[in-house]
């Protein structure tokens, strides 16, 4: 049940915040949805409910692809604008980054959970570090200044 919900929620979510990115910039809406998903993910273990966990799989959804894409395009926004040689080279290293810090945090994040639920024998412990990893997140993103168009 709560995979649907993730799901459905992720189903308008990029249009959703790609919107929210013309209105405010993307570094804000990459912010805003870091919020509410940490605010999500706190959800989840803070509070004993079905409708906590199921509006932690809701703020998951419509979430997670905002961060993905707008975070592309805003790492290809300034690539191009930076001082480059035209080939391009600067956008698929900036490009590659971004994969690659994904890809390590993929990796890492589930690591770090797993041995601490290990330890503490719950996941409150990991899932609130997460949460607060991605209001961390929200900071370092505003420090973000995108090109003059």
């Amino acid at each position: 049940m709560i995979w649907l919900i993730v799901g459905l929620a992720a189903v308008p979510s990029v249009a959703l915040w790609a919107w929210i990115g013309r209105c405010l910039g993307n570094p804000a809406s990459i912010a805003l949805a870091c919020l509410a998903e940490s605010a999500g993910v706190a959800a989840t273990v803070l509070f004993d409910s079905t409708a906590a966990v199921l509006i932690g799989g809701a703020l998951l959804g419509g979430t997670f692809m905002d961060i993905t894409a707008v975070g592309m395009t805003t790492a290809r926004k300034i690539s191009l604008s930076g001082p480059g040689d035209g080939s391009g080279s600067d956008r698929r290293r900036m490009l590659g980054l971004i994969v690659a810090a994904f890809g390590a945090g993929q990796m890492a994040g589930p690591a770090f959970g797993g041995y601490i639920a290990g330890i503490t024998g719950s996941f409150v412990v990991p899932s609130l570090v997460a949460s607060g990893v991605l209001i961390v997140a929200a900071c370092l993103v505003m420090t973000v200044r995108m090109p003059k168009a």
